[in-house]
């Protein structure tokens, strides 16, 4: 049995069943980060309203009142979307502020905006969550996967990053400058469960330590599932696991494929000095976490994929299945236009995706 090792992403010439099923399971742990805070949608109706128990709608209230003369989106777009998303994952900060950003602006009458500033807080999710390893799914499979060091991790996605972060600047000065003109009424404060928030971020901080290879995955997982066990149970029941096991097949039918001398060798050649564009445009089709999982079993090149598969995540609204969770809050809203929301969607995924590229392309040929 042979293995890629640290640092230099080598491609397995042979793996047996047992190696590829517990290589799946462990991974498959970390594809659950994503979808631990599932029960953040049951706090929302998709009507645009958050329930009244809830702390959110007071603070909603507070900050629109605070931003009377100054549109909030971009304070949303580039401090909280963009640099969250870094650590709490893609999926889970569109999660938690869309619902937000639908609710603000309805108390600032201001729901004309709203196609905009989701597609931009969109677009900053998914290009925050590519600057760490835990940022989202893919960049965790890979980053295990081949063994990846930290400097290897950053110095991949730095430059990328950077110039997607000027860009985001730069559409947002574009934003209309409307300020603020509805005065808003903050409900009755809400105590947040001190011992709830306590737990949650324990079990973040044992999420970081094992990613960064500090504890064992096993160790990590034991940990969460008797802290959750005891103090919220019900997660268990909001856990996709349709979803995580079409995963788990997934890993295993690669796995086992890329055991096909003839196969693995079409693919490889296919793939020889094209990995970037070829994940990118993979992710297009099949989005970009099972991009990743298909074609590391076919590459030695993980810089190249892993930049790929981040930047593949925009261009269509499956590229990147997070771009469905803002997809689905905002077609769920009074007033809706589903059709005008795809349009500038693509508008300016595309856009952002031809010119990230681009320079990631520049940035392989510099390397």
């Amino acid at each position: 049995m042979v293995e890629r090792t640290a640092g230099a992403g080598n491609f397995p010439a042979c793996r047996s069943h047992f190696h590829v099923f517990y290589t799946a399971g462990h991974r498959i742990f970390f594809l659950l980060q994503p979808y631990r805070a599932n029960s953040v949608i049951l706090s929302y109706d998709y009507s645009g309203r958050l329930p009244e128990h809830r702390p959110v709608r007071t603070n909603c209230a507070k900050f629109a009142e605070a931003c009377r003369n100054d549109p909030p989106y971009r304070h949303f777009l580039h401090t909280d979307l963009f640099f969250s998303a870094m650590l709490i994952t893609n999926d889970v900060a569109l999660l938690t502020f869309v619902p937000l950003t639908l609710l603000l602006f309805q108390n600032l009458n201001q729901e004309k905006y709203c196609i905009w500033i989701i597609v931009l807080e969109t677009a900053a999710a998914n290009l925050g969550s590519m600057m760490t390893p835990i940022g989202n799914p893919q960049n965790l499979y890979l980053y295990t996967t081949y063994h990846l060091r930290m400097t290897d991790f950053f110095q991949t996605m730095l430059p990328t990053g950077v110039v997607s972060w000027i860009v985001l600047l730069v559409l947002s000065i574009l934003l209309p400058k409307t300020p603020c003109y509805k005065g808003c009424t903050a409900d009755a404060p809400t105590a947040i469960p001190k011992k709830s928030a306590l737990v949650y971020l324990l079990l973040f901080l044992i999420c970081l330590l094992t990613v960064f290879r500090v504890i064992p995955d096993w160790l990590c997982l034991a940990i969460s599932v008797i802290l959750i066990f005891f103090c919220n149970r019900t997660l268990f029941t909001q856990v996709d696991y349709c979803l995580l096991g079409t995963f788990l097949c997934f890993f295993v039918f690669v796995g086992n494929i890329a055991r096909i001398d003839v196969i693995r060798d079409f693919f490889a050649q296919i793939m020889l000095g094209k990995v970037l564009w070829i994940s990118a445009l993979l992710s297009q089709c099949i989005s970009n976490v099972p991009a990743a999982v298909m074609l590391s079993g076919f590459t030695e090149n993980a810089k190249e994929l892993l930049l790929g598969v981040n930047l593949g995540g925009l261009g269509t609204p499956i590229a990147s299945l997070a771009s469905l969770i803002s997809y689905q809050f905002y077609s769920k809203t009074q007033q809706s236009h589903p059709g005008k929301y795809l349009a500038v969607f693509s508008a300016v995924n595309f856009g952002i995706l031809i010119l990230l590229l681009l320079t990631g392309w520049l940035q392989i040929q510099n390397t």
